[in-house]
């Protein structure tokens, strides 16, 4: 008799158990899809966003789009281009090429070319010293990402003297590198520019 009661009351607390555990992983399973729904809802609004921005077309053999209002300016001798916020254009920041050249760079976003042509991994091109400065500076780990095919290594937040806040995606494209680099907190507009690089 004792041993028909310690079966079924074993039994009653797997059942329960059992019912408990399957509730809590659906009620898992449902979150998880929602959080989902929602992360590409926020993906698509965002994209729409970018929907009327322009195309770029560089002489470095990829494009990538930028919002409308905002005014690039296409440094071939440093192999860069710097982006200018309609916010900053409002302010009167220079945008003068001749100026830029000399040195006075106001700009909110830069892009800029790297050749690579051995092939060399972030870290061997620019150097022990340069990506461990980043690294020991950062608030957050180097994220790495493929993004459009291509390997992508992020620093998101950088300190220095020089440049008191910023965030920089190196993209690995074959013999060059580019990078986009944020001098200004434009987080959205840096997600959408870096996801829209292609060849």
């Amino acid at each position: 008799m004792r041993k028909i009661k310690a079966i079924a009351t074993v039994g009653i607390v797997i059942v329960v158990l059992g019912t408990g555990g399957f509730l809590a992983f659906d009620n898992f399973v449902a979150k998880k899809a929602k959080q989902n729904n929602q992360n590409q809802e926020a993906a698509k609004k965002e994209s729409d966003k970018a929907a009327n921005w322009k195309t770029y077309k560089t002489d470095y053999s990829f494009e990538f789009r930028y919002p409308q209002k905002w005014k690039i300016v296409d440094i071939k001798e440093n192999n860069s281009i710097l982006f200018f916020s309609e916010n900053s254009i409002k302010k009167g920041v220079i945008i003068d090429r001749e100026e830029i050249l000399r040195g006075v760079d106001n700009s909110d976003m830069i892009i800029s070319i790297d050749d690579n042509p051995d092939g060399l991994s972030v870290d061997s091109f620019y150097g022990k010293y340069d990506v461990a400065f980043k690294l020991k500076n950062n608030k957050k780990p180097r994220e790495e990402r493929i993004i459009n095919g291509y390997k992508v290594t992020i620093f998101p937040f950088v300190e220095s003297e020089d440049n008191p806040i910023f965030r920089e995606a190196i993209i690995e494209m074959p013999n060059k590198f580019v990078n986009l680099l944020d001098t200004e907190p434009f987080d959205k507009e840096f997600d959408l520019i870096l996801h829209s690089i292609a060849r």
